[in-house]
């Protein structure tokens, strides 16, 4: 997407091979449908995409170029996998993102926005999750809820 993108007025919006990348150089925001689980969500582009009005469930979230904002009071959910190479996370503004994935590895963002009053919530409801912060930076606030073990790696 080059653009903003609602879904929240979509009558439907069909599970499997819903995938959305967002490709576009200047500001977009995305406001998901409730409810629905995206295959992957992902920020390509060099813009800042800002997630509105509702957060968003996905299997994935990719990270690779740009600025990916939480938002503004909102909780996001992401089921499997978080995977960057670069690009920016900005945790928003009193927004949770929740993380069930066995990896989770904020030092390949090229920059961390630990935003005001935001959480990420390693949540997964068993085996381990492995956690690396992103080196010499604040992060957000950081939640176990879930029932397995969470390690912190450094490299």
């Amino acid at each position: 997407m080059k653009s903003d993108l609602n879904l929240s007025g979509f009558s439907t919006v069909l599970p499997g091979n819903n995938s959305v990348n967002f490709i576009g150089s200047t500001t977009q925001t995305f406001t998901p449908k409730p409810n629905v689980v995206f295959d992957q969500i992902g920020q390509m582009g060099t813009g800042t995409t800002t997630v509105f009005g509702n957060g968003f469930n996905a299997l994935a979230l990719g990270l690779y170029n740009g600025t990916f904002n939480l938002g503004s009071g909102l909780t996001d959910s992401i089921a499997v996998g978080f995977m960057a190479s670069g690009g920016m996370l900005d945790m928003g503004t009193n927004s949770t993102l929740k993380i069930a994935g066995s990896t989770i590895n904020f030092n390949a963002l090229t920059n961390l926005t630990p935003g005001t009053g935001s959480t990420v919530d390693f949540c997964a409801s068993s085996g381990n999750q492995t956690f690396t912060p992103k080196k010499h930076i604040g992060h957000p606030n950081i939640v176990h809820s879930g029932a397995g073990t969470l390690f912190q790696t450094d490299t």
